[in-house]
């Protein structure tokens, strides 16, 4: 193979990386804009207290999502000091929302 046709194979590469990259970010961007206010209320409505498997059918019964979709974008929102929680038992998937530090 020539040195012309390898470089045209790695731009090939490159260019449909960079366009999966920008497909990724933009459902991600999706996602967030059809999940992240269900769970914002999730939060809300909820005790301090909960198991993941009632944030995940919370968001189910509300949104058209895959299942693991609430979970990463509850640790979106505490990343960004949107809500805050810790993981009370991480075997049993439960979790205690706690107050957002200021």
């Amino acid at each position: 193979m020539t040195a012309a046709r390898q470089l045209s194979l790695l731009g090939r590469r490159y260019q449909s990386r960079q366009k999966e990259r920008e497909t990724q970010k933009a459902e991600i961007a999706r996602v967030r804009g059809v999940i992240e206010p269900v769970v914002l209320d999730f939060a809300r409505e909820h005790a301090p207290d909960f198991f993941i498997g009632e944030l995940q059918q919370y968001v189910l019964r509300r949104a058209r999502v895959a299942p693991a979709s609430p979970d990463r974008i509850l640790r979106d929102l505490r990343s960004r000091g949107l809500i805050n929680y810790q993981v009370i038992n991480r075997r049993a998937s439960r979790y205690r929302f706690l107050p957002v530090p200021q």
